[in-house]
């Protein structure tokens, strides 16, 4: 699959999954996420870093985490969103346990 293709397919999956989950708890999600290699876009910076680190202590991998703020990003702006989301994506060339912002 060309580059393009993958990121866009990754940005329409993790952006669907994160309006279609609602209420699955952290920890159950990111061993879903992992099982399908998909990356999660969150905005809980809340509670979800203590799971990331809960999760590698116990020597587990995730599929990559891309955390984006209501001030950067409002709930409509999904467009840009999906653009910054892109960008993030092509800095790496796997996003196994990378946590980053999308900006």
């Amino acid at each position: 699959m060309h580059r393009d293709a993958e990121t866009a397919s990754f940005v329409e999956y993790c952006l669907c999954a994160a309006m279609g989950w609602p209420g699955i708890k952290d920890p159950v999600l990111l061993d879903l996420l992992w099982e399908d290699r998909r990356a999660l876009i969150s905005r809980d910076r809340a509670t979800l870093p203590e799971w990331i680190k809960e999760r590698q202590a116990c020597g587990l991998d995730h599929a990559g985490v891309l955390f984006w703020d209501l001030e950067r990003f409002s709930p409509g702006a999904i467009g840009a969103l999906a653009k910054g989301a892109v960008s993030a994506v092509e800095r790496y060339d796997d996003l196994t346990n990378v946590v980053d912002t999308i900006r």
